[in-house]
């Protein structure tokens, strides 16, 4: 999702893809002005590419989707603003030179063609403060085929002579909506089932497993705390005797794949191993805020590689290393503490994992959705400023983290009953 500098940061980073893609041509003589301005004047007597912004469209796809990865099923929230952006190309020659014109045209053609979906690091750094490069769909460009009617009645507009031109849609561009969305508290009970694979020869996982029985109560949605035990159940798990397998774990904010987990238990079925628990979040002061092994909230895909030793046509052993199919794991923001402080309306909460800057944090008090206040470095403190919309009362409250919920349901009592975790709840007064 991005911002009200989507439509900005798009017409920059095409401009800036001309200046790199055309390095003969001066980085000024790139422009993104309206046509008549380019081209009137004295700047008919220079070498000029021109991009203009010419119309604005809603993109009939996604003008009623909900936001990727931020509204679950029974939320209600503002939908973003889905548009299409439709551009004009026009070139001129040194001296009105036609040659030229067609030639710096061409040139221009050339580079969004080769650049047909914008990538993320172009994006990213077009514009400051923007955040275009983070939103679900990509952005792509399409070249258009106007008829020589269209392109009349364009120029006829623009009130200059009129250019050999082009035009092409730059498409979608998401942008949120500030207004809260409504989240509802969850329901207290939910049935999964689950389909397993048929039997293959090679390593397979098939379901992954919470088993702790107060936690499963807790994991309806599918997702764990640290400190959870796993278990990923499949077949043909076991490696090599004497060897362990590998467990790795992707997380999509980071490059590499976590250091393998220490495994309690394995066979040929399952794999046992123990999410790290860390019951004070508070940083040592050794230890780097950059962590690349640091555990994040998000959904992780996990695989599982195992050795084996085969024998070749010639007699000889070769050590042969297997990887399993993906499966998914999500791990949630788990609550430590809370606080609230009327006179200022700030409540402030302690967290674990870590949370990294440019990780989207919503605090979800009964059905309002509240942005986190600014979050400078990786952190397990987090502060958010209550808006006067909600009113005073007690409120159980949930930590939204990349679209990861807190898990407010546990099991209590004897016999087991589930409930709204009591240490889950403020007063607000």
């Amino acid at each position: 999702m991005s911002n009200d500098l989507a439509i900005a940061t798009v017409t920059a980073t095409l401009q800036r893809l001309l200046i790199r893609g055309i390095p003969d041509i001066p980085d000024g003589n790139v422009t993104v002005i309206p046509p008549d301005r380019a081209f009137g004047g004295g700047n008919a007597a220079r070498d000029q590419i021109n991009l203009f912004l010419y119309q604005i469209m809603p993109n009939a796809s996604w003008r009623n989707c909900d936001i990727p990865n931020q509204i679950r099923h029974g939320e209600t929230s503002q939908t973003p603003l889905a548009l299409n952006l439709y551009y004009l190309v026009s070139s001129n020659g040194s001296g009105d030179d036609g040659i030229l014109s067609h030639q710096w045209l061409g040139k221009a053609m050339r580079v969004l063609h080769d650049n047909a979906v914008l990538s993320r690091e172009d994006i990213r750094a077009a514009l400051l403060e923007n955040d275009l490069y983070e939103q679900v769909e990509r952005v792509r460009i399409t070249p258009l085929s106007l008829s020589l009617e269209d392109l009349s009645k364009l120029w006829t507009t623009f009130t200059t002579p009129y250019r050999v031109s082009t035009a092409y849609e730059v498409s979608v561009v998401l942008i949120e909506s500030i207004r809260p969305a409504r989240s509802p508290l969850p329901v207290l009970d939910r049935i999964l089932t689950s389909q397993p694979n048929l039997l293959s020869p090679f390593p397979t996982l098939t379901q992954i497993e919470i088993p702790n029985p107060q936690n499963a109560a807790r994991c309806g949605d599918g997702s764990a705390n640290s400190g959870d035990v796993i278990i990923l159940k499949g077949h043909n798990l076991d490696p090599e005797p004497g060897e362990t397998p590998e467990i790795r774990l992707q997380h999509p904010r980071r490059k590499e794949a976590l250091q393998s987990p220490s495994i309690e238990d394995f066979s040929t079925t399952q794999i046992t191993f123990r999410l790290p628990d860390n019951p004070d979040p508070t940083p040592l002061a050794t230890e780097p805020l950059e962590d690349p092994d640091q555990w994040l909230i998000g959904v992780y895909r996990v695989t599982v590689q195992v050795s084996r030793i085969r024998q070749s046509p010639d007699g000889s052993n070769l050590r042969e290393t297997r990887t399993t199919n993906e499966l998914t794991l999500a791990i949630a923001p788990r609550i430590i503490n809370l606080s609230y402080v009327a006179a200022t309306r700030q409540l402030t909460l302690t967290c674990t994992p870590r949370i990294l800057p440019e990780q989207r944090t919503f605090l979800l008090i009964g059905d309002f959705q509240v942005a986190s206040d600014n979050i400078a470095a990786p952190t397990n403190t987090l502060e958010f400023t209550l808006p006067s919309m909600v009113p005073a009362g007690d409120y159980f409250v949930r930590l939204r983290v990349d679209g990861m919920d807190s898990l407010l349901i546990t099991r209590r009592g004897t016999p087991p009953k589930l409930e709204f975790d009591p240490g889950q709840k403020v007063t607000i007064s």
